[in-house]
């Protein structure tokens, strides 16, 4: 490596020097108080009900804020930042990512390796497919794992970094959670190797002309071909980490230095994550290209409470030697903000309780409480139920004069939070984009229908699935969507393409509750660059378990999908105005991956109908 690349690697992007402050008690668990606002609510309703659901919402719930992004506090108004064009909250001099040039290949992947072995990926398999631009979907660094391999027997028990004292962050095996020195080095180690820095050059080669490392994916002038991306759980710094990590701002930091965003980026806010939209093709209507990148981890709520209560309870906190003792102590008995459990009780109290009685649906607070399909449905504050108060599995009216003062809780455990959720509904319905990809850390589509053999229960404890309210939600706002809709995202190790369906008898219709989708959507997922990370190096036939696909979300079959190093490509045609999604081989990037069942795994749809062709 030139002395000149090691020299700019050392430089590191001025971090802010308002720290994060710490409230990592889990705000979702709450006792049977009142709740003011959901019993105001229910009256200004009725008393209202002539007025459309969104006049209405916003009339009761005074919501101002539009925005996602705020500067160091300070709200943007509903701005965003397209690639080509300057908004309200972007910084000055924010210019177009692309100019020029049309894009029409966009490459995307996730989890390169734990111990950051060698990865030709870059070089053999993303360099050689030549991408128009490279979105990260999580994983870019394994920033909470140990240098130290704690599979090898001495390690385990002798290395510190593999055998640690359990609590509710870190684990054996898991000891580096959290710790930022280690996040740091780890980050810096693999943007400094050899494959990466090879890509880094292909998509920026004028880099070391701007003095800049790492380079600033979204400059034009540096990237002509662009690099932008989120974070899943471990480049969060925590293996299925949540709102609870705290020093999560100074995190979030070490992720977007590692992508290149510019020091004074609205995405570095300290009271927000780092979600945001890009826009490809600025000025030409009929190619317009939405990348909104969610932050799943930054406001993300713990577990809902019935998916590890039992577990917890029946089998791991009768062993303390158990390396899950101290999480499921924390879970159910001791942690949180009311020290009685951490453990997020929404989704439990509303969506699987007060919503399943009989009469609930006549309620009219129903849409806002129960139906995630509903443009209502969490939609402000005001139905926010901070201090709810239950008989019978019902809520009491209970009045309270003291309006401003409730606390702010969700009455869904949440993915990404209740300003993100708005953000994301707002930009969509604004949006004239043709083809709108969200990027998602976490996967969307998973196998609701495993269940799982260690007596845990159903999800994978950080898929979307685990979080089956805010699920429904995210599903029916992308729906909204003016154009098609594709998720990429990442996490799983392996690689496939999945579509929910519109068309009747899917078995997975009545959960989505497709019938009121209007068009199919779309998931791509590309995990494991590596052979360290992608899942053949652990089974004779890795079709089993949860990876054969049950619920029937693969249209090329059950089996179908990529174990090995891969990638992923949405190619499209703008003439034909056919978009192609298509599993690359990470092993030659000009050739399409062939799935463990020996299928090709490229799908194409149609712009203006997003129907399969």
């Amino acid at each position: 490596m030139a002395a000149q690349d090691l020299e700019l690697s050392q430089r590191r992007l001025p971090q802010s020097d308002q720290m994060f402050r710490d409230d990592s008690d889990n705000l979702g668990f709450l006792d049977a108080a009142t709740d003011r606002r959901v019993q105001v609510l229910r009256r200004r309703v009725l008393a209202l009900s002539a007025l459309t659901c969104v006049s209405l919402v916003l009339s009761i719930a005074g919501l101002s804020y539009t925005g996602s992004i705020d500067r160091r506090g300070a709200s943007t108004g509903g701005a965003e930042a397209g690639m080509s064009r300057v908004e309200a909250s972007a910084p000055l001099g924010y210019t177009p990512l692309v100019k020029d040039k049309t894009v029409k290949r966009i490459a995307f992947g996730s989890c390169t390796s734990h111990l950051l072995d060698e990865q030709p990926i870059w070089t053999e398999g993303v360099i050689a497919s030549g991408p128009d631009a490279w979105i990260w979907l999580g994983d870019m660094a394994y920033l909470d794992s140990p240098f130290a391999d704690c599979g090898k027997g001495e390690n385990r028990v002798n290395n510190t970094q593999c055998n640690c004292e359990a609590d509710w962050l870190r684990t054996p095996g898991n000891c580096m959670a959290g710790d930022l020195d280690h996040a740091r080095e780890k980050m810096r180690r693999q943007l400094l190797s050899r494959g990466y820095h090879s890509f880094l050059h292909y998509m920026c080669p004028s880099f070391l002309q701007a003095g800049v490392f790492p380079p600033t994916g979204t400059d034009p002038q540096v990237c002509p071909k662009p690099i932008i991306g989120t974070y899943d759980d471990h480049d969060y710094g925590w293996n299925n980490g949540n709102r609870r990590l705290p020093n999560k701002f100074d995190m979030k930091q070490i992720f977007l230095d590692a992508v290149g965003e510019v020091p004074d980026s609205p995405r570095r806010s300290t009271s927000q994550g780092i979600q945001w939209k890009y826009t490809f093709n600025e000025g030409k209507p009929d190619q317009l290209i939405d990348v909104y990148l969610l932050d799943e981890r930054y406001e993300r709520d713990t577990l809902p409470c019935h998916l590890r209560q039992e577990w917890c309870n029946n089998t791991v906190l009768k062993d303390q030697k158990s390396g899950y003792y101290a999480w499921c102590k924390d879970f159910v008995v001791d942690g949180g903000v009311k020290a009685n459990g951490s453990c997020c009780p929404s989704d439990d109290r509303f969506f699987r309780g007060w919503c399943q009685q009989s009469d609930a649906k006549t309620d009219p607070i129903w849409p806002y409480l129960c139906d995630p399909t509903s443009d209502v449905y969490a939609a402000s504050s005001a139905a926010e139920p901070s201090n709810l108060t239950f008989q019978d599995g019902k809520p009491l009216a209970f009045e309270v004069p003291d309006w401003d003062t409730a606390s702010e809780v969700s009455p869904l455990c949440e993915v990404l939070g209740p300003r993100q959720r708005q953000w994301l509904s707002d930009s969509l319905a604004k949006s004239k984009a043709k083809l709108t990809i969200i990027g998602s850390g976490s996967v969307v589509f998973g196998n609701f229908l495993h269940q799982r053999k260690d007596n845990m229960g159903i999800c994978s404890d950080d898929d979307w699935d685990c979080y089956h309210p805010a699920q429904l939600q995210l599903v029916h706002t992308l729906s909204n969507a003016s154009g098609c809709v594709v998720i990429v995202t990442g996490d799983y190790h392996i690689s496939d393409i999945k579509m929910l369906d519109t068309e009747p008898g899917k078995k997975y219709a009545e959960r989505y509750m497709t019938d009121k989708l209007d068009s199919p959507i779309y998931q791509v997922m590309a995990s494991g660059m590596t052979n360290e990370t992608a899942r053949a190096q652990f089974f004779d036939n890795p079709c089993q378990d949860w990876v054969t696909d049950t619920p029937g979300f693969r249209p090329l079959g059950e089996c179908s999908f990529v174990p090995t190093p891969a990638f992923g490509m949405i190619d499209i045609d703008w003439d034909a105005r056919i978009v192609h999604l298509q599993i690359m081989d990470g092993r030659d990037g000009r050739n399409v991956a062939s799935g463990f069942d020996e299928t090709l795994q490229k799908i194409s749809f149609h712009l203006d109908s997003c129907k399969r062709v």
